[in-house]
């Protein structure tokens, strides 16, 4: 039988040696699992804890060594930390990278501040529409939250918490719970009541009707504006907040044309100059003498 070179069982070895280490997993390679839950991270390495976690990455599992600061016993002072998959349990002192929503917590003795009861991990994952997600979860831009309910998974949870939300993707038009983002490129229309969102009372106007735009069309005052609009005209609308019996809570807006008499409240789109400001009972703040509307042209 050949024996094989001393310089290459030495090389052998070292190979061996360098497999073994605790240096990053390769691009695109599944890191090994941490006792507790499956695993679908990738580029696992591992920092001190004092160090930034960079953009985009998660915390996975924490651990005690002495050749990081702040060694204590009973204290992690090193963290596991990789980019998450589709679906990621990390600890509950992880960042959540955009657009990664938050869908349930949980405990763990591999992450820090772990007590019998801790809710010290979190379940995070990347959006479909519609979803479920925790009341604490970011909102992925374009989303909106359509109503609440209960969920013993989520934070801060009680037998009558609305801890969790229904989110989607709207439609044309699309009935919301008035804590939700309003996506850009769509306008406010109405505002409404439903137990199924937050802040519900007999009286409480606790949604609003939001839809993409056209022109003409009337708006809520408090609606935002699309980018190339002009406000018109107001009026009087009990659907929209702030209502009273004179009040001019809903706007007139739409496309300019080539030369346009617009609100003094209008916002001036680009390549529009004003040639000239008049007044009219038609729009806010008008007194006899006020000038509150201004004549725009391209």
């Amino acid at each position: 039988m050949k024996l094989r070179h001393p310089s290459a069982l030495l090389g052998a070895l070292l190979a061996l040696l360098a497999a073994c280490s605790d240096s990053p997993t390769a691009t695109g390679a599944a890191s090994p699992a941490t006792p507790g839950a499956p695993r679908r991270y990738t580029n696992g390495t591992n920092i001190c804890s004092n160090q930034a976690v960079p953009a985009g990455y998660v915390i996975i599992s924490g651990s005690l060594v002495t050749s990081c600061p702040n060694w204590a016993p009973g204290t992690m002072n090193r963290y596991l930390i990789g980019i998450p998959g589709s679906q990621e349990v990390v600890c509950s002192n992880s960042p959540v990278p955009s657009p990664y929503v938050l869908i349930a917590v949980g405990n763990n003795t591999n992450c820090p501040n772990w007590t019998a009861t801790a809710q010290n991990t979190k379940t995070i994952r990347t959006p479909v529409s519609p979803m479920n997600v925790c009341s604490n979860s970011p909102l992925p831009s374009g989303y909106v939250i359509t109503s609440a309910s209960n969920n013993s998974n989520c934070a801060n949870w009680t037998a009558t918490a609305q801890n969790q939300y229904s989110i989607k993707i709207p439609g044309s038009q699309e009935v919301v719970c008035s804590n939700s983002p309003v996506p850009s490129n769509y306008v406010l229309i109405a505002v409404g009541n439903n137990s199924n969102c937050p802040n519900w009372s007999a009286t409480a106007q606790n949604t609003k009707t939001i839809r993409t735009p056209v022109s003409p069309m009337n708006v809520c005052s408090n609606s935002p504006i699309p980018a190339g609009y002009v406000i018109t005209s107001a009026s009087n609308n009990p659907n929209c907040a702030n209502w009273t019996a004179t009040a001019q809570n809903q706007y007139s807006i739409k496309i300019p044309g080539t030369t346009e008499v617009v609100c003094s409240i209008s916002p001036i789109p680009s390549g529009y100059v004003v040639i000239a400001s008049g007044n009219s009972t038609s729009c806010p703040n008008w007194t006899a003498t006020s000038q509150n509307t201004r004549t725009i042209q391209r």
